[in-house]
């Protein structure tokens, strides 16, 4: 991604790479929660680990990525005996105004979603923090670490989160 100088095309290097078969070729799986670098190995992840790591990413690249929570309706997952209420995020990249262009019409920012069945939809999102994020990465795995029964380290995920974003 270094040698491409716009950002916009830049971004658009990066998404393609990232749904690209031949590249990455990422497959959605809900109850996966993995780190950044875990997902990108494994090609598998639920969407706070597939935008993690594309955040992680588009970073790298130099680009302006920003986490956003996406107000679906309640949406409820079985997991074994358990039923978990769900919410979803993305990634919003900002586009580079030049300082010889005016965007006169259309947005420059490239929203990143991992679900399909949401980017159709218009639902409300609100931009929020890396530390917000990481405290919903550890409470995913608080989560499945009750659900495993593994309730010592269900307490210290949910610790972690709470340390990440105490609100």
């Amino acid at each position: 991604f270094s040698s491409e100088r716009n950002k916009q095309q830049k971004a658009m290097k990066l998404v393609r790479h990232i749904f690209n078969q031949n590249n990455i070729g990422l497959a959605y799986q809900r109850n996966v929660n993995l780190t950044a670098s875990q997902t990108y190995e494994s090609k598998t992840a639920n969407c706070m680990s597939l935008t993690i790591m594309a955040y992680a990413l588009a970073n790298e690249a130099g680009l302006d990525a920003k986490f956003q929570d996406v107000e679906i309706p309640e949406y409820w997952v079985r997991n074994g005996q358990y039923n978990m209420l769900t919410g979803h995020v993305n990634l919003m990249i900002a586009g580079v105004k030049s300082p010889n262009v005016s965007v006169v019409w259309g947005a420059t920012n490239i929203e990143i979603d991992f679900d399909p069945f949401i980017r159709k939809k218009n639902f409300p999102k609100t931009k929020v923090d890396l530390d917000t994020v990481v405290a919903m990465f550890y409470n995913n795995k608080g989560a499945q670490a009750l659900v495993d029964e593994d309730y010592d380290r269900a307490y210290r995920y949910f610790t972690a989160a709470i340390e990440s974003a105490p609100y």
